[in-house]
């Protein structure tokens, strides 16, 4: 009998904080510069604290002007 593997994210085998963060780095490589990732990054795991989101909006936003240079 073949062993079944189950995937990443499965209940027994759940996605780590590192792995969020990873998969983000790895796709926003080509969108905006590494800094402006990490910062995407803290603001998302910093939103509860937040006072308001605009932060966090605003990291998401206007990637033609970072990625222009």
């Amino acid at each position: 009998e073949a062993a079944v593997t189950l995937p990443k994210g499965d209940p027994e085998v759940p996605v780590t904080n590192a792995d969020v963060e990873n998969k983000l780095r790895r796709c926003a490589e080509e969108l905006v510069p590494a800094d402006r990732a990490e910062a995407l990054i803290h603001a998302v795991w910093e939103l509860e604290k937040a006072p308001a989101a605009s932060n966090l909006l605003t990291l998401c936003t206007n990637f033609d002007t970072v990625c222009a240079k």
